[in-house]
């Protein structure tokens, strides 16, 4: 069950989960909306089994006994989101000479791209990750950067296939890694501003072009996201579409 707002309830109604606490154990509760689960609004759900093998281990077995470990802060996550916002954000966390990036569902990272190689074509490559679904592993898709006065493609389109999407080196945001690698990989924990960067220079003016990439896996025109008038979901021919 996920109440995700507007994907299968609507907001600021009343409604009611039925279903079989199984299997036993402690598990997690949270909210879906807004930055509800930041501040604190999630809980344990508690599944007991009268055949708890462990039972006679107990000193006291209370109900009322429920250890909770999370980030704090001082105010409401808006607030900092809306002060970060609308600073000159000279506290961005930041990281240079990435290989590759890795983002889930609700996040969203600004990247530059610096164009220093030698004058050609290359590919963009996007693969998903996810493994809670077959489908997941196997999607990917293509985008071309083609210098000025360029054409074609690096290799042959048709040859590409989820095997070719993998890139090797310096990963941020990495699957299931814990902060602390830093050679291999860097987790969100572990970047800092950029403070440490030797130069600065090409991150601190203004780009040369700005891409705004959405990524969905499913076809969905939703109003709420994709406006008519402005961005549709299929209002973009397919030569134009990554």
């Amino acid at each position: 069950m996920d109440g995700v707002p507007l994907l299968n309830h609507i907001e600021c109604t009343s409604f009611r989960y039925h279903f079989i606490a199984d299997p036993p154990g402690t598990h997690y509760w949270h909210s879906h909306s807004g930055f509800q689960r930041a501040d604190g609004m999630f809980g344990s759900l508690i599944v007991r089994s009268r055949n708890d093998s462990h039972k006679n281990l107990y000193d006291f077995d209370d109900n009322e006994h429920v250890i909770f470990i999370t980030d704090w802060s001082d105010k409401l996550l808006i607030d900092k989101f809306l002060n970060h916002h609308h600073t000159l954000h000279e506290n961005l966390p930041a990281i240079d000479n990435l290989d590759s990036l890795v983002i889930y569902g609700g996040e969203r990272w600004d990247f530059v791209i610096v164009a220093n190689q030698k004058p050609g074509v290359y590919w963009f490559k996007f693969r998903g990750l996810l493994a809670c679904d077959e489908n997941f592993l196997s999607v990917y898709q293509i985008a071309v950067l083609r210098y000025e006065g360029h054409n074609g493609f690096p290799s042959k389109p048709q040859d590409v296939n989820y095997a070719f999407t993998y890139r090797n080196g310096l990963q941020l945001n990495t699957l299931n890694e814990a902060p602390g690698d830093r050679t291999t990989f860097y987790s969100a924990a572990d970047i800092r501003n950029q403070d440490h960067f030797e130069d600065v220079s090409a991150y601190a003016r203004e780009p040369d072009y700005k891409i705004w990439l959405e990524s969905e896996f499913y076809p969905r025109d939703d109003d709420w996201v994709h406006n008519k008038d402005f961005y549709p979901f299929f209002g973009e021919s397919e030569n134009l579409k990554l």
